[in-house]
């Protein structure tokens, strides 16, 4: 039976899958891809909201724009990158559309592993994946949320 996508499209299939499936830095690619798009556009939320007269005075004041950058933006949009990257991996480590494609039977990740779970009928092993998945995720939020009110006191 002759394949319903085209020539190019299963080329490129069978050319990736020897380079690309059943390998932990693919994984990490394809949800570093899929997550970078809604963190830049968080960061340039963050950036945009910073007034360009804190800036100016840093200009006016004689300092470079590695200076101005290391001593006022950075730490205005630092917060930031802790939400951005609490939540992308939040995001990834729940993830199954774009890693169900590329898992191995050495690369699985827990999300994969709980649909397999599931599909075996071993409903027990499903859960407590579940709840040791919920417990990471609650741990780095908590650890995030304690690493943010230290800096704001500090600050």
């Amino acid at each position: 039976m002759p394949s319903p996508w085209p020539p190019s499209v299963c080329r490129s299939s069978k050319l990736a899958s020897g380079f690309v499936q059943n390998t932990l830095p693919a994984i990490v690619l394809v949800l570093l891809i899929k997550e970078v798009p809604l963190g830049v556009q968080m960061l340039k939320t963050s950036i945009l909201q910073i007034a360009p007269e804190l800036e100016e005075a840093g200009g006016t004041s004689g300092a470079r724009f590695s200076m101005i950058f290391r001593r006022i933006t950075l730490p205005l949009i630092a917060p930031m990158f802790g939400s951005v990257f609490i939540l992308s991996f939040v995001a990834a480590f729940r993830d199954i559309s774009a890693t169900i494609l590329l898992v191995g039977p050495n690369t699985k990740t827990m999300a994969v592993m709980m649909i397999e779970l599931a599909e075996e009928g071993r409903f027990e092993a499903t859960a407590v994946v579940g709840v040791v998945l919920s417990f990471v995720v609650l741990a780095l939020t908590l650890a995030m949320n304690w690493l943010r009110g230290r800096v704001e006191i500090r600050g």
